[in-house]
Parts: C-alpha cells; sequence; structure tokens
C-alpha cells in the first residue's frame, strides 16, 4: 500500500535504482551497522526510519525525509 503511494518499488538488493535505506532504530535513535548501511550511505541515499513510512501514510503523500533521517549507527548488527 505504501509503495503504490509512494510510487516505489521494494528491493531486497541495493543497486543504483536504490533511493532511500527504511530500517529500525534503537532507543537513541541509532540503526545497526549493515552492509547495505554502509553501502547506501556510501552511494549518499536517504537512511531514514520506518517512522517515516508511518508519516507519509497519515499525511497520504510523501513527506520530507529530514525529520526521520538516521546519522548514525551502532558498532554492531
Amino acid at each position: 500500500k505504501c509503495a503504490q503511494l509512494l510510487n516505489a518499488k521494494l528491493v531486497d538488493d541495493i543497486s543504483s535504482e536504490v533511493t532511500h535505506l527504511i530500517t529500525g532504530v534503537n532507543a537513541i535513535g541509532m540503526c545497526p551497522r549493515t552492509l547495505k548501511y554502509l553501502n547506501v550511505v556510501l552511494a549518499g541515499k536517504w537512511v531514514v526510519s520506518s517512522r517515516w513510512l508511518n508519516k507519509c501514510i497519515e499525511c497520504g503523500s510523501r513527506v520530507l525525509e529530514e525529520e526521520f533521517e538516521i546519522t548514525g549507527c551502532t558498532n554492531y548488527p
């Protein structure tokens, strides 16, 4: 439903077509350090929490990512 709303395609692997990585965060707003995370950061793509999806659904359209951007990761996955 959300993918349709955002005109997005869900993929399992990182490619040049990927624009966002949506991931969970811990209590202090950091995500696990995974290979996907590192590849997306190196490619300059958005890393946002799943709260971004929830807000998009709530608003009925894509919302700005800045409020939901993840700016750090844990030392261990």
